[in-house]
């Protein structure tokens, strides 16, 4: 492949993942719709040249379609854990190395220079588990009807969202989501967090927008097994609560939405050493490179 691919197929990647060419490869998560990402063109491209000779990068755009003005889903974009973008995957070997959500062009290019620079000679650790997501169909037995403030959605038509319930048939590569949400100002049921855990092996995404979850509650969302992704919003948690997160084992990646704040920041740095293989707020490296991610967020 050239050193830099504008649009790449999923086929494409597989095969550049595959191909003896032994640069490591950054993958371009992005899509139409989203402003850091297009301003970001321009200095990607030039900085795909200057480090040419070091690495293959190839973009995976989710395009808006012309006609219908739809986004246009990119399989891979399904595949690996998605939080926001723009995201950016460095692959050596044929496994991820790096995975880092960065809006600046130059502080991207400055921590890929010193990740190429690491790599020589490094040996590479195992594949995560969140690399390769292995699509299967299932049947899962569920509450009917759910409880209060818990709903799960299967949202793999874009055109019709539907709440699951009862005994319910998710076809192969199909992913769920499980909202659990109260807000005060809005009111209605609370949410009934004792039956959480009836939602394993179901959900595989959470997203959890309750603003009065406290450390109490987060027991109950560690009865949950089985998700890949948890975006949680940190209101009323303390770093006690951000600690236990760290009971989520096989979860892609963790994201807290609102402003955690320097104590949940360091509760997340023990999350991020407890869960080595799980993106933590849009970031995540392999052994042996973690302290030049660290040195990158202390820059920016």
């Amino acid at each position: 492949m050239t050193d830099f691919v504008p649009q790449m197929t999923e086929d494409e990647f597989d095969a550049a993942l595959a191909a003896a060419d032994s640069r490591p490869l950054l993958a371009y998560f992005r899509q139409d719709d989203c402003p850091p990402c297009v301003e970001m063109t321009e200095p990607l491209a030039a900085m795909a040249e200057r480090l040419a000779g070091r690495m293959r990068m190839a973009c995976l755009n989710q395009a808006i379609d012309e006609e219908t003005q739809e986004l246009q889903t990119h399989p891979l974009h399904r595949r690996y854990p998605m939080t926001a973008m723009p995201l950016f995957a460095l692959f050596a070997s044929g496994r991820p190395v790096l995975w880092v959500c960065e809006e600046d062009a130059a502080a991207l290019e400055a921590l890929l220079t010193d990740v190429l620079d690491a790599l020589e000679g490094m040996p590479l650790p195992p594949v995560p588990g969140w690399a390769v997501k292995t699509p299967r169909e299932r049947t899962v037995h569920l509450p009917d009807p759910s409880p209060a403030g818990l709903t799960l959605f299967d949202v793999s038509d874009p055109e019709e969202t539907r709440e699951l319930t009862g005994t319910a048939t998710i076809p192969a590569g199909e992913e769920t989501y499980l909202q659990v949400a109260w807000m005060p100002r809005v009111g209605g049921p609370k949410p009934d967090y004792a039956a959480l855990s009836a939602f394993s092996g179901a959900a595989d995404h959470l997203t959890l927008s309750d603003e009065e979850l406290d450390d109490e509650k987060m027991d109950h969302v560690l009865e949950l097994t089985g998700i890949r992704s948890a975006r949680i919003y940190v209101a009323k948690l303390t770093p006690v609560g951000v600690r236990k997160l760290a009971g989520l084992s096989g979860v892609a990646s963790i994201y807290l939405l609102g402003e955690p704040g320097p104590a949940i920041d360091e509760a997340l740095q023990y999350v991020r050493e407890a869960l080595p293989d799980t993106i933590v707020q849009d970031r995540w490296a392999a052994a042996g490179l973690t302290p030049l991610l660290q040195r990158a967020a202390a820059r920016s």
